[in-house]
This record gives structure tokens, sequence and C-alpha cells, in this order.
């Protein structure tokens, strides 16, 4: 009695389900976004339902952390369901951006039944999303139907699927920029802060800092450092090498001859010389003010050259701030 009582809970329990980000097989690194940003927003849709348990992203990726495993990684099925076997899950849906030529965008999915290593599910899933991708979101309708498909459940009166707040291309890749910057389980985990409108297209380097969880900014030196960019912090160095260099020789410049102009007034005036002793304080002083803006720029400089985004576009500082935090080991 007890077993049959067992088997018919194991029978009524609610399936868990576990996605991981879709990794850009694109070869454009402006897609980075999609990946993260379409999982997630699957995840928040079938959490709403209330008949499927949905393992938190957070707990996913620190498991491909620990394992020492990318997205990439988790194509070979066997290596996948026991990924989602350590993770309680009863499928693990995986996929790929394959193709993007708007308006069409092209999705391998696959949903793996963990129990078995089985692909339950492996198609290709191809969205009219509109010439601007403002029709992103009837693509993720398309994969949300394929994965209730895989999962041989159809959702009973008073539960659907949670409404898609984030509905055009360009929301989604922002919204998956956002999910790659932050590792919340690690306290020296990195993010990117930026404007929001911040044009991910753009190849202007400023605009933004790098922030660990704690709110402490990364001057660039230490972020390269921790994201082993040596070519990098040896850039730096010798920038700051030959800042300090100009520093030194326009101080004695300046000095050399706002020395010459307070002998020229010194002069002029013990000698009675109104014109040169005029001639001297003008020189003085126009190389007190050099002086002062001479060091004024040298410090702008300095501190410019420790921001992050002197050196790298928002892709390549998002590409590395993505790596670092998972090769951090997870908080107990």
């Amino acid at each position: 009695m007890l077993m049959l009582l067992y088997l018919l809970q194991i029978a009524l329990a609610a399936p868990t389900l576990a996605i991981a980000d879709l990794a850009n097989h694109t070869g454009d690194t402006a897609f980075d976004g999609a990946g993260p940003g379409v999982a997630g927003i699957l995840v928040s849709r079938f959490v709403g339902t209330g008949e499927i348990e949905v393992v938190e992203r957070d707990a996913l990726a620190s498991l491909l952390s620990e394992q020492q495993l990318t997205v990439d990684r988790l194509t070979d099925a066997r290596t996948a369901a026991r990924a989602g076997r350590l993770l309680g899950a009863d499928y693990l849906v995986m996929g790929e951006l394959f193709s993007v030529r708007l308006p069409s965008i092209s999705i391998a999915l696959r949903v793996i039944d963990t129990e078995t290593a089985e692909v339950v599910v492996s198609k290709d899933v191809v969205g009219q999303v509109g010439e601007d991708g403002q029709r992103f979101f009837e693509l993720i309708d398309a994969l949300s139907t394929e994965i209730l498909a895989a999962m041989d459940l159809t959702l009973t009166d008073g539960h659907r699927l949670s409404e898609i707040e984030q509905r055009e291309l360009n929301a989604v890749l922002r919204y998956g920029e956002d999910l790659l910057r932050v590792n919340l389980d690690h306290p020296m985990s990195l993010y990117r802060e930026s404007d929001r409108d911040f044009d991910r297209d753009s190849t202007v380097r400023r605009g933004w800092a790098i922030y660990d969880k704690r709110g402490v900014p990364v001057p660039m030196p230490e972020f390269a450092r921790r994201t082993g960019d040596r070519a990098t912090q040896l850039e730096f160095l010798e920038r700051g090498r030959r800042l300090r260099r100009s520093a030194r020789i326009n101080i004695l410049l300046t000095s050399a001859y706002g020395a010459a102009g307070l002998g020229a007034f010194i002069g002029g005036g013990i000698a009675g010389d109104d014109l040169v002793k005029n001639g001297g304080a003008a020189v003085a002083g126009v190389a007190v003010i050099h002086l002062g803006a001479n060091l004024i720029g040298q410090a702008l400089k300095r501190s410019a050259s420790k921001r992050p985004g002197t050196y790298y576009t928002p892709a390549e500082a998002d590409r590395r701030i993505q790596t670092y935090n998972r090769s951090l080991q997870p908080v107990d």
C-alpha cells in the first residue's frame, strides 16, 4: 500500500525542468546576450504555470562552474543528462542560436530526458520576428510550445504560461547581457554598469565602469589582472611610464621658462626697466597657469587610463566578465 502511494505521488509530482543558456553560434558576438536572455524568459514563463518545477538559473550556472562545463559542452546528451540529474531535473532544455537573418531567426532546440539521456526533441525552430526583431516574442512562444510537447504536458484550466515582458529582440539582448554580467553566488564577481540606452553595437569605449558585487570600482589594471589579459597589463604599465615621463618633461620645461620670467621680473625691477619687468611677470604668470594645467591634465589622463572603458569595447568587457565569473568557485 505504501509503495502504491509512493508510486502515485511520483506520478502526480510536477515535472522539473532545467533550461540552459542558448549557445551563440552565429559568429556575431552582438548576439551573445540572446542565449541567456531567451533562457531567462523561458524560466520565468514556466515558473508562472504553477504546474512545472523550474531549476533556478543560478543553480545551473553554479553546477556548470563546479563541473568545469560550458554551455557548448552540453551538446553531448549523456553529459547534459548527468548535469540535469545532479540538478534534480527531469528534462534539460538546450539550444543554439545559429542563424540571424532578419526577419528570420533560427534556433536549434534540444530537450533531453535526464533519466534515459534520450533526446526527446531535436528541432530547428524558425521564427519570423520582423525586420527589426519587434516580434521576437513569437519565437519564444514557439519554443515554449515545443518544450511543453516534449514533456508531454498539457496545462490544465487556470494554468498558463506567463506573459513575455521582453517582446523585442533588442530588449531580449539587453536582458541577456544583464544576466551575463553578474554571478550572484560570489562577492568577487564582476559586472559592467552602463546607461540602459547604451548602443550595444557601438565601439565607443567610455561611458561605463566595472564593479564587483560589493559595489567597489575595479580599475583597468586590476580588471586585466583578474581576467588574465597580460598584454593589456603591460600596455597599461608602459602607458603609465609614458605619462610620468611626459609629466616630468613638462614640469621641467615649464619651471625653466617660469624661472626665466621670474628672473626677468626681478632684474627689470632692479634696473628700473618696466618693459623687462612686465614681460617677465607675464612669462612667469603664463608658466604658473601652464604648470597648473599640466598637472590637472596629467591627473585626468592617469585617471582615464585606469578605466576599463579606455581599453575594451563593451562586448569585449562582457566576454571577459562572463569568463571570469564562471571561473569563480561557488560560495557555500
